[in-house]
């Protein structure tokens, strides 16, 4: 399947939507990248309040703070509650959102070069590289 962002959302409104996945992210760093998108989280579970006039968001590893359903309602959340929304970026390693995503939406990074010769014992080799390095990531569709 192509690689489609367009999402319709319940009233046939499209919103430009790209589902990041990297399959092996290290969520045991601390910095502030990984709280990208927290206040919508919130907001989506919370507090539920409708905001018009937010037309895009950003939000890193939503599992972090949320559980299986409301990973799975993410999507449906974000239309019900932000109407104005036209670009949605979510970064994430989820089963769960993966799943209530069309697949056209869907690109997945990785990078093989963590898993020399699938040697997994060997307490050298670092699979998780810092978030901000970013360094020998592969997009392998998206």
């Amino acid at each position: 399947m192509p690689f489609n962002p367009l999402y319709k959302n319940s009233k046939g409104k499209e919103i430009d939507l790209h589902v990041l996945v990297y399959t092996r992210p290290n969520l045991r760093d601390d910095g502030m990248l990984t709280h990208i998108g927290y206040n919508f989280i919130e907001n989506l579970f919370d507090e539920c309040e409708v905001k018009k006039g937010v037309k895009e968001m950003s939000i890193l590893y939503p599992e972090r703070w949320s559980n299986i359903l409301e990973q799975r309602a993410i999507l449906e959340r974000i239309v019900a509650l932000y109407p104005d929304i036209e670009k949605v970026r979510i970064t994430t390693h989820s089963v769960y959102i993966i799943q209530c995503t069309h697949s056209g939406q869907v690109g997945i990074c990785d990078d093989a070069s963590k898993y020399p010769e699938k040697n997994y014992g060997d307490i050298t080799v670092r699979y998780c590289p810092k978030q901000q390095d970013g360094g020998g990531l592969m997009i392998l569709h998206g």
